[in-house]
């Protein structure tokens, strides 16, 4: 798999060249990541297209603090009430990323401890990677319900009218995350962590529509090479 992932970067990258040329992509990571190691790839793919990931943000399902003295402090970072609700301290977590709140953020951060920063933030991004994933069944099924992070965080988006795509890594198709989602984006990638998802996640970050991946709910495995936004 090594081999043929690294012949897949090869023969894509002069296909991406310049297909994001001075945009700034925030990934904000979801869910269940039994292996991060893929980020490192995905950033460069993401320079091989011109533009440069500026911030990634970890948001882990239960990142709101239990103390309800914590949990103010991370409202009042944001501008919220004590008494919001997670799905609404998940939108204003998304938008403060999207827009580049850094000092929201970090005051954030330093009463919720699952809420991890890295990067700038002192600046908007152009567009956003929301990446998913679960290594369990009862995670997908609060997924669907609603109670893990992403609902907010890609409900935000979209309504903000930012270019959001949703990825996930390759694994257990009967636990994919991104099917409970799919209505909130119009663009997402089911195998961020191969070369070919990778390069999918840069079209689609420039503005191709389309279900990408190996999995059933994917349209095809990669956009047309040839499409344009």
């Amino acid at each position: 798999l090594g081999r043929s992932d690294s012949a897949i970067r090869d023969l894509m990258r002069p296909h991406v060249a310049n297909r994001l040329p001075g945009m700034r992509i925030a990934v904000i990571l979801c869910g269940e990541q039994a292996d991060t190691n893929f980020l490192r790839e995905l950033e460069e793919t993401v320079q091989d297209a011109g533009g440069t990931v500026v911030s990634v943000t970890r948001v882990s399902d239960d990142w709101l603090p239990v103390h309800p003295e914590a949990r103010a402090r991370v409202a009042d970072a944001f501008g919220l009430r004590p008494y919001a609700s997670d799905e609404q301290l998940a939108r204003v977590l998304a938008g403060a990323v999207a827009r580049g709140n850094g000092k929201a953020l970090k005051t954030a951060a330093e009463s919720a401890a699952g809420l991890r920063l890295d990067g700038v933030y002192e600046r908007p991004a152009d567009a956003v990677l929301v990446i998913t994933g679960s290594n369990t069944p009862d995670r997908l099924v609060r997924a669907e319900a609603g109670q893990t992070p992403e609902r907010g965080i890609l409900t935000a988006l979209g309504t903000a009218g930012i270019r959001t795509v949703l990825a996930e890594p390759d694994g257990d198709e009967s636990i994919s995350t991104i099917p409970a989602f799919s209505r909130l984006v119009t663009a997402s990638v089911d195998n961020i962590d191969m070369a070919a998802g990778r390069f999918s996640a840069v079209y689609a970050l420039d503005g191709v529509d389309g279900r990408f991946g190996i999995k059933r709910a994917a349209e095809r495995p990669i956009p047309d090479l040839t499409q344009t936004q």
